[in-house]
């Protein structure tokens, strides 16, 4: 294979050598201007693809929630939606009902009804013992 890219028929041609190094330190200095524009112009080009990009993706952000922000959005209000339904029959159905109950028991031996019944809860909570404590009241 070497043979055949050798001698005067082979299809490759022969450039002029060309040496590497520079020979004096006037054509090394001009070389390495070459390189640093070079390089600067590199970089330059780098630095704006990347400005580019980075404004683009900045400039659709704010507005775009896409799939994926619609579903966090959706999640997010069911959580709530759910936590506010929990801690209203919570409180609606246990506390206020229980208080209630007292409230009006209360209201019934203030006005002289000895008799009536003070509601009592299984549970046993400060709740509990307000119904313990009108319960002494009611005796004495």
């Amino acid at each position: 294979m070497l043979a055949v890219g050798r001698g005067q028929e082979s299809g490759l041609q022969s450039f002029p050598e060309r040496s590497s190094t520079p020979s004096t330190t006037a054509d090394r200095a001009e070389e390495t201007r070459k390189l640093n524009v070079g390089l600067d112009t590199s970089v330059q080009a780098l630095v704006a693809g990347v400005q580019k990009t980075r404004r683009r993706d900045l400039d659709g952000a704010p507005g775009d929630f896409g799939l994926r922000g619609m579903v966090m959005l959706a999640l997010g209000a069911a959580t709530l939606i759910g936590s506010a339904l929990f801690v209203w029959r919570y409180v609606g159905a246990n506390i206020l009902r229980r208080i209630g109950a007292l409230q009006r028991s209360m209201q019934w031996l203030s006005d002289g009804d000895l008799d009536t019944e003070i509601h009592r809860s299984k549970q046993r909570d400060e709740i509990a013992a307000m119904g313990d404590a009108l319960e002494i009241f009611r005796a004495a």
